[in-house]
């Protein structure tokens, strides 16, 4: 009866905690933390990734415990492929905040130039910090 009653607890317990501020997280939890823990961001892609071809995303920017979104001050995205020692154009590249979303913004010309791995660099400046973030993406 003793070993029931704990089991019981058990339970209960594993389900408050599963439960805990799942209202306020993102529904991805894939993302990356910054390199000081400033922010948490998701990039989710809506076109591509692509090789030699324009893409876009969403970034989605959180506090570091990945719970509230957080606003940013400012956001610059560079491609980077590290195994080429190189990155790609950013002319065409357009950052814009998401009308009435705290910590959201689109991002239309990233441009891939080629196939293999890259780093999208990822840099925010959160109440007066600048921080760095990489996501790590395969463009076929």
């Amino acid at each position: 009866m003793q070993t029931l009653l704990r089991l019981s607890l058990c339970v209960l317990l594993c389900q408050a905690c599963s439960t805990h501020n799942k209202a306020d997280a993102p529904a991805s939890t894939e993302g990356v933390a910054s390199k000081n823990s400033t922010f948490f961001v998701i990039m989710d892609w809506t076109t591509g990734p692509k090789s030699a071809a324009t893409s876009a995303a969403t970034l989605s920017f959180y506090d570091a415990n990945h719970h509230q979104p957080i606003s940013v001050d400012s956001v610059a995205v560079v491609p980077w492929m590290t195994t080429m020692g190189h990155g790609t154009s950013m002319k065409d590249q357009k950052i814009v905040p998401v009308a009435g979303q705290v910590g959201r913004f689109t991002i239309d010309g990233i441009y891939l130039i080629m196939g293999g791995p890259w780093d999208i660099r990822v840099t925010a400046k959160v109440n007066g910090n600048m921080d760095i973030a990489t996501v790590a993406v395969t463009a076929p």
